[in-house]
């Protein structure tokens, strides 16, 4: 669990640094966090109805589907490389 939290960590500091303002980069991560720990929450709520009323099968379908739909949000939005700043330096 910790490498993939640290990966998650360091991907979102290298978008957020191309994307986001010098001065509001703190706030940015914070709101980052912040959802993801809401969207979790949400999320076990959701998965746990939608196990109540069909099976295991439907909810791994369910999140395949969502799965796909932000890979290709991913692959739609393309960030700046951000090559002339140095992060992880």
């Amino acid at each position: 669990k910790h490498p993939a939290g640290m990966l998650f960590i360091m991907i979102n500091l290298k978008i957020i640094q191309t994307i986001v303002d010098e001065h509001q980069q703190m706030m940015a991560l914070a709101l980052v966090a912040t959802l993801k720990n809401l969207v979790s929450i949400i999320f076990q709520n959701i998965a746990g109805n939608i196990l109540d009323v069909s099976s295991y099968a439907t909810l791994y379908f369910i999140c395949t589907i969502f799965m796909l739909v932000g890979l290709a949000l991913v692959l739609a939005y393309k960030i700046p490389s951000g090559n002339d700043q140095k992060l992880f330096s």
